[in-house]
């Protein structure tokens, strides 16, 4: 069977253009080496992160660089074999964050993130997946004045591209959280039009449902091979080959070597995240600690 589309990835990205496709009236197949939502979408966050309008650049003052060189601190860490594989990267990461560039940069940026909860919303109610899904935002907390001030003099600007906030005091934080132990905080900040996903694997699968109901196809199998012909697309898996007029490569870090063959040297590199799962009694905030 021949495909309009191949989405290579079956993570929260990979699934959530399969869907859009599919249902645009694209005839699309779905690959991935796991199940769908078991690689990095298992382990994310669990936010839809509408107040992320910035990103995220490398630090370049030697004050911040000093900070973390002694690789203690929590937001940033790294291994010095890991740096000496990805020198040209980190290099290309860093004279990509200067003012002006990232200034430009966040523009684009912006721009995707303004849609992110309408096009999960969607997504959401066709694959009945709302009880996954918490729409209270969630709270920044911040310990050092320092960040506290930074961070509130950055969400006027997050709330000119429709980000929602509020500022609480340590007062208010106690007040809408009686329960919880806010020692050694200052204050904090309510992002309060992004959603909280209780299980993010979970709600991948259910996009999955959605997309096959819909008769997209999904496949498990190892992509060894993109190849292109005259008439658009060939991929290659450990057991048969599929033919497409177009290709999604959405395999997260791994996207890096299925298209480097095609003569595309994009920096991509892993990142190493941790994750635990709490049970809760009733219906509690999540919290980030800065």
């Amino acid at each position: 069977m021949r495909y309009d589309v191949i989405v290579i990835g079956a993570g929260i990205v990979g699934t959530s253009i399969a869907w859009h496709l599919q249902q645009n009236n694209s005839q699309v197949l779905l690959l991935d080496k796991k199940p769908p939502g078991e690689e990095t979408s298992y382990g994310n966050a669990g936010i839809i992160t509408r107040e992320a309008v910035n990103t995220k650049p490398f630090p370049r003052s030697f004050k911040e660089i000093f900070r973390v060189l002694p690789n203690k601190s929590t937001d940033i860490r790294y291994r010095w074999s890991a740096i000496y594989g990805l020198q040209r990267p980190l290099l290309q990461y860093w004279a990509n964050s200067s003012i002006k560039k990232v200034e430009a940069i966040d523009k684009e940026w912006a721009t995707l993130i303004e849609h992110c909860t309408n096009e999960h919303d969607s997504m959401i109610r066709a694959s009945g997946a709302n009880e996954l899904v918490s729409k209270v935002g969630w709270i920044e907390l911040h310990r050092k004045s320092s960040s506290f001030e930074k961070a509130i003099n950055k969400a006027p600007k997050a709330a000119d591209q429709g980000v929602e906030y509020q500022v609480l005091s340590l007062a208010d934080l106690k007040e809408l959280e009686p329960n919880v132990n806010f020692t050694d905080y200052i204050g904090g900040i309510h992002w309060k039009n992004s959603w909280q996903v209780k299980d993010p694997g979970g709600l991948v699968k259910a996009y999955v449902k959605s997309f096959e109901e819909m008769a997209g196809d999904i496949k498990q199998s190892s992509v060894k091979d993109i190849i292109q012909t005259e008439s658009g697309w060939q991929v290659v898996t450990e057991d048969q080959s599929y033919s497409c007029q177009d290709v999604v490569v959405a395999a997260g870090p791994w996207s890096a070597d299925l298209i480097k063959p095609l003569g595309y040297n994009i920096p991509l590199f892993p990142m190493r995240g941790y994750h635990q799962h709490f049970g809760c009694n009733g219906q509690n905030s999540c919290w980030c600690r800065v």
